[in-house]
């Protein structure tokens, strides 16, 4: 998936969340941090080309598309703060679960060799199809949210 619909969902999952456990609104830049921090491993993401050197070391759809980066980093991050940490570990499971319907899909049990697959090709018209729904989404519950 794309950049833009890694955000999207990102702040969809939040506005559902938020609805339930009534999060900080600062909370979101770290679920958005987290949607798009997971791939830092591709030198062709936005994040990731400006980190071309961790390319090197990870890769793409690999060590950091599994649970465990996602419970590691974000345990990481709630050393910090605990709702530091659980908007990455949001953020990076959004990511996840919306790589998991592409094609491609992602070794979710890494280093096990199983992988989720879908059937969206990214940047394929699916894919558009899912920005326009989440994009929808979002202006719904957002407008619903701040009423």
């Amino acid at each position: 998936m794309l950049f833009r619909v890694h955000v999207l969902f990102g702040i969809f999952c939040w506005l559902v969340l938020d609805a339930v456990l009534f999060m900080p609104f600062w909370v979101l830049f770290w679920v958005l941090l987290g949607s798009v921090l997971v791939d830092v491993d591709s030198a062709s993401s936005k994040l990731g080309r400006r980190f071309k050197f961790l390319s090197w070391f990870f890769a793409h759809r690999g060590f950091l598309h599994s649970l465990f980066a996602c419970v590691l980093v974000s345990a990481v991050f709630g050393l910090l703060n605990l709702w530091f940490g659980f908007g990455v570990f949001v953020g990076w499971m959004s990511h996840l679960i919306m790589d998991s319907l592409t094609v491609q899909g992602v070794g979710i049990f890494w280093p096990l060799g199983f992988r989720l697959r879908g059937f969206i090709r990214s940047g394929g018209w699916m894919e558009d199809v899912c920005f326009v729904v989440l994009l929808g989404l979002d202006i719904v519950f957002g407008v619903y949210k701040f009423l």
